[in-house]
């Protein structure tokens, strides 16, 4: 094989590599590119799309459909008191602007069985769907993991 080949091969296998998979939902017209090393799957009923890494860290794309916008509260306020519920204690919450949604991000925190996890809720709202991306993460991976879920985030698309 020439120089050329090798090159041209090694681009190939490094660019596959990197290769990132775009997932779309007909249901609420959203697509998502899925970060090069998580892996999109379909074991979650109320996720639109559910993404896992190998480290055993998720995400979850979570939409609801409202009547009208002003509802959303109740939406959002259920999935926070249900992660309350659950000994997640909150240990951060700003108004953040990730892409082109406004919105809220809270950081919690949940320890078990000597595991501590971090765990990113980001929520907004568009049009009338209120949206919920959740990051779970163990603490120690957290951090490395920040930048893809805000690219997540950041590449949904809507169609019109």
């Amino acid at each position: 094989m020439t120089k050329f080949g090798i090159a041209l091969a090694l681009l190939l296998v490094s660019s596959a590599a990197f290769a990132q998979e775009a997932a779309t939902d007909e249901e609420f017209g959203v697509t998502v590119t899925v970060p090069a090393t998580w892996q999109l799957v379909d074991d979650e009923d109320r996720a639109v799309f559910n993404i896992k890494h190998e480290d055993h860290s998720q995400i979850e794309i979570i939409g609801n459909e409202l009547m009208t916008p002003d509802v959303a509260e109740v939406f959002f306020t259920h999935f926070h008191d249900t992660l309350q519920s659950s000994d997640f204690v909150q240990v951060g919450r700003e108004d953040k602007q990730i892409g082109e949604f406004a919105g809220s991000e809270t950081i919690y925190r949940f320890e078990h069985s000597g595991v501590t996890l971090k765990v990113t809720v980001f929520q907004f709202i568009r049009d009338t769907t209120a949206w919920i991306a959740g990051g779970y993460m163990q603490e120690d991976v957290f951090d490395a993991h920040a930048a893809e879920f805000r690219g997540l985030v950041e590449s949904l698309t809507f169609a019109e």
